[in-house]
């Protein structure tokens, strides 16, 4: 796999930030027409996905399952050795930014959609939507840099 390059992380950002945006946008909606809309997001989102890939999926779709990919005979033993202490550190460490993440941006949203609206922002929800989608494409852009730079070395170093 090779690292990605500058135009692919910040490709990859502003999609996930126009996603982003038009997911809090459409809090505006009837909660009918919001799911119908996010509906078609996530479609359109796992198409572009499918597209991109080169023809990956097919592949791996039309190849079937793989001989060594069913689950091991009751005769062979099971492993039971000691976890590796590092992954399962860098596991748990990772959930918990994520969790975190996950927090901190609704409490961020609550937050800026009462100010808006105290204000009297003539449309709270888009203005929502906008500072959702800046503050979704800093993070992602961050977080793949952080990946590029020290995740990836890092795994390469050691499968070498």
């Amino acid at each position: 796999m090779t690292a990605a390059t500058y135009a692919r992380i910040f490709g990859r950002a502003a999609q996930r930030a126009v996603m982003s945006g038009a997911w809090v946008a459409t809090l505006e909606l009837p909660p009918a027409q919001r799911r119908t809309v996010r509906a078609a997001m996530i479609a359109a989102a796992a198409t572009a996905s499918i597209a991109s890939s080169g023809g990956a999926y097919r592949a791996a779709l039309s190849s079937g399952p793989s001989p060594s990919s069913g689950p091991p005979p009751a005769s062979a033993p099971v492993d039971g050795g000691p976890v590796d202490r590092q992954r399962a550190v860098f596991g748990a460490t990772a959930t918990a930014l994520v969790v975190t993440a996950i927090v901190v941006q609704r409490r961020l949203e609550k937050r800026w959609l009462d100010t808006l609206t105290r204000k009297g922002h003539p449309h709270p929800v888009r203005g929502l939507a906008l500072r959702a989608a800046a503050t979704d494409f800093a993070g992602s852009v961050a977080a793949q840099f952080a990946t590029r730079h020290w995740i990836t070395p890092a795994a390469a170093r050691r499968a070498a």
